[in-house]
């Protein structure tokens, strides 16, 4: 299997194409999943060249990505960052374990892992039969890059923390990925509180009048027992029990989240009861997602404390205590 990166003549986007042994063939089943899934953390299938099975080669447009080997070298990561790509890699995982694929069909070099806006992965999913498993090829690849101070820029002694637990993890593990102990990882690392106030210094100076206000925001939260936290920004927002708390751009909403162009004036609803939280989409345009797949509008959705979700492209979830 041959893979690499080039500018495609016609369209003059940069793309990775794949070409696939002799012994692989395609399998469609895959090739329609890939054409409907909605998550946004599958990098999108071009074309297939050629009909002969000798000669078939895979595009995938990632013009506009940068490759995660080549982001950590250049960017300054914050906990924050840190922490959205491992629940990124956790979330891609269950996406192809709940629709059914082998998670191991997904492309985890570093080289060929791609970061989009806000820091997000995106991955290549390959839609063959005869794909042999490779150690290499695992979410521990990319964990275990995440993990290693000496490679990336990080910018601050919580960033450094964190880097030293996803460390700990990978070699934990021994070599044999478990999702359900990422997924425990990535929940203790949330409660934790790993992205304190250095995650507020990402921000740019222009949004000072916004921080002013998550600031006193946070001030406030020793007296709410939850929580809805930004997992890419760091920002906490009190959520009071019993309360449909409505979230979005908009002015009216409880929850305002000024500056996320992609999330509508009145994105979702949170509501916390006395044993569960209920996430409900209120007819967004850009919709809202849990394990990768997009809510049906109106609906509720019951969801776990530390779960991650996404309004839009932006992820987020909800922390705390649940009074028993």
């Amino acid at each position: 299997m041959r893979l690499r990166l080039r500018r495609n003549r016609v369209t003059k986007k940069r793309e990775l194409v794949l070409r696939p042994r002799k012994v692989m063939t395609l399998n469609m089943a895959q090739v329609r999943w890939l054409e409907e899934a909605q998550a946004g953390l599958l990098l999108p299938l071009c074309y297939e060249a050629s009909c002969n099975a000798t000669t078939r080669t895979l595009a995938y447009d990632v013009d506009g990505y940068m490759s995660l080997k080549r982001f950590v070298r250049s960017h300054g990561l914050s906990a924050g960052m840190l922490l959205g790509m491992a629940a990124d890699v956790e979330r891609v995982v269950s996406l192809c374990v709940r629709s059914g694929h082998s998670y191991l069909s997904v492309l985890f070099d570093e080289r060929y892992v791609f970061v989009g806006t806000g820091a997000r992965l995106h991955f290549a999913f390959l839609p063959l039969n005869g794909l042999r498993p490779e150690s290499k090829n695992s979410p521990l690849s990319i964990l275990g890059c995440l993990g290693d101070a000496r490679r990336l820029r990080l910018d601050s002694p919580n960033a450094t923390d964190l880097c030293e637990r996803l460390a700990e993890f990978v070699l934990g593990e021994q070599g044999i990925f478990s999702p359900n102990d990422l997924r425990d990882f990535l929940r203790v690392a949330r409660e934790g509180d790993c992205m304190a106030d250095d995650a507020m210094g990402s921000v740019a100076p222009a949004d000072s009048m916004r921080i002013e206000r998550e600031r006193m925001r946070r001030a406030r939260l020793p007296n709410a027992s939850l929580v809805l936290r930004s997992l890419r920004h760091g920002f906490t927002y009190p959520l009071e029990a019993n309360r449909l708390e409505t979230v979005g751009r908009g002015r009216e909403c409880t929850v305002s989240l000024d500056g996320m162009a992609r999330i509508s004036r009145k994105h979702a609803s949170v509501c916390v009861g006395e044993r569960k939280v209920v996430l409900t989409d209120l007819g967004s345009t850009n919709g809202t997602y849990v394990d990768g797949c997009r809510l049906e509008p109106s609906k509720g959705y019951e969801i776990e404390l530390g779960q991650t979700f996404l309004l839009a492209d932006e992820p987020f979830c909800v922390a705390g205590k649940v009074g028993k």
